[in-house]
């Protein structure tokens, strides 16, 4: 009932106030409107987008060019470490000296008064047999003998932009240090150098060739190895080669003594067998009692004689023989040091000498970039500008 009466009246009074339009200007002139929201719109921050993918690029790049250096450094240590396992080249084998061994003559029927024993030319050349045995390892060589006799060998491998122009630098560096070239061979792309260089200069070399590349494209690989145990082994050798042959000499004075003694025993009694038989003929000859007394005597003294002229045949030829044995036997033993002491030398020519290989292999602008600024840190810098270029981007959207 209420609300139809209050909806009539209200129907009743809706007009507008006689001060309508003034009130109208008066509130629009005071009302002052909120500043309009612009609508976000999405954009793509693409400056950030493209240091990140330069990023990503560098750093594949960077992994590649990783494995291809740990690739050839592998194969490098591979190659190094199959010349540096061979056995260094000991002197001895280029001389390769074999002490002869001599058959014992036979001197059948020789009186044995007369002759070298046969048991001390078996003592003279016994356990002499090949010159060179096996070297003694470390463990025998006492440490009171320090002295050192370093066999050096040295291996170098070079990364170079011009790799002819660098191998053929290296070998006048080495040419220039009294070093020798033992073969070489060389292209735009690798080379290969072989050498030999006096021991003194190998430190020389190593400075010329960082001076030449730059330290952080070689890789070095330097063996050394003590020739101590050879060095004892030829001393022994010529120790127990000095001491024989020293016995030879007196066997072979003993021997020129013994004959001369023999001989002139023999000749006395020789001498004394004809003057008695020079007697008895002489005698005989006038005497015709005493001639038939003594006949038995004259053939006895005539069979002496001949008897003592035999062994004067038999003991020099036998002397002859003897004596040709040991010069012979002194010979060889005398050739026998002097290969050792030849042997010696080259120890010691070898011990001076460093035997040595270079490798050259080309390098592109990048790893030659890499090895002073690694590549990853140019994908950092590009990870920090895409960060950068995000956050300005973020900041002119807002």
């Amino acid at each position: 009932m209420i609300n139809n009466y209050l909806q009539n009246w209200g129907l009743a009074e809706r007009q507008t106030p006689a001060q309508n339009e003034s009130l109208k200007h008066k509130l629009l002139a005071s009302f002052i409107p909120a500043p309009t929201l612009p609508q976000k719109s999405f954009s793509v921050p693409w400056l950030s987008l493209s240091f990140a993918s330069m990023a990503i690029v560098v750093f594949i790049i960077s992994s590649v060019n990783s494995g291809n250096v740990v690739s050839q450094k592998i194969a490098l240590h591979n190659t190094a470490s199959i010349t540096q396992s061979a056995p260094i080249a000991s002197p001895q084998a280029e001389t390769n000296f074999v002490a002869p061994k001599m058959a014992p003559l036979s001197l059948d029927g020789v009186p044995a008064d007369s002759v070298m024993n046969e048991q001390s030319r078996t003592k003279t050349f016994a356990g002499r047999g090949d010159v060179y045995a096996p070297a003694p390892s470390y463990q025998n060589v006492p440490i009171k003998d320090n002295r050192e006799f370093i066999k050096t060998s040295y291996g170098a491998n070079v990364q170079a932009r011009q790799v002819l122009q660098t191998a053929e630098s290296t070998q006048v560096i080495i040419r220039g240090l009294k070093g020798r070239m033992d073969s070489f061979s060389a292209s735009d792309k690798s080379a290969y150098i072989s050498f030999a260089l006096p021991e003194e200069k190998l430190n020389q070399l190593r400075t010329e060739l960082k001076s030449l590349v730059g330290a952080r494209f070689i890789i070095e690989t330097t063996r050394g190895e003590n020739l101590l145990p050879e060095k004892q082994s030829l001393e022994q050798q010529n120790s127990d080669a000095q001491n024989q042959l020293s016995q030879l000499r007196v066997e072979r004075d003993q021997l020129v003594t013994k004959h001369s003694q023999v001989i002139s025993s023999l000749k006395t009694q020789l001498a004394s067998a004809k003057k008695e038989l020079a007697n008895i003929q002489e005698r005989s000859a006038y005497d015709l009692t005493f001639a038939v007394a003594n006949q038995a005597r004259l053939e006895e003294l005539q069979k002496q004689i001949s008897g003592l002229n035999n062994q004067i045949i038999n003991e020099n030829n036998a002397y002859e023989s003897n004596l040709a044995y040991q010069d012979e036997q002194i010979k060889y033993q005398t050739d026998y040091i002097a290969g050792l002491v030849k042997q010696d030398n080259n120890l010691m020519d070898s011990v001076a000498t460093v035997q040595g290989t270079i490798s050259f292999t080309q390098i592109n602008w990048m790893e030659y970039v890499n090895a002073y600024i690694p590549l990853y840190w140019f994908g950092l810098l590009f990870v920090g500008l895409s960060l950068l270029a995000y956050y300005f981007h973020r900041r002119l959207i807002i």
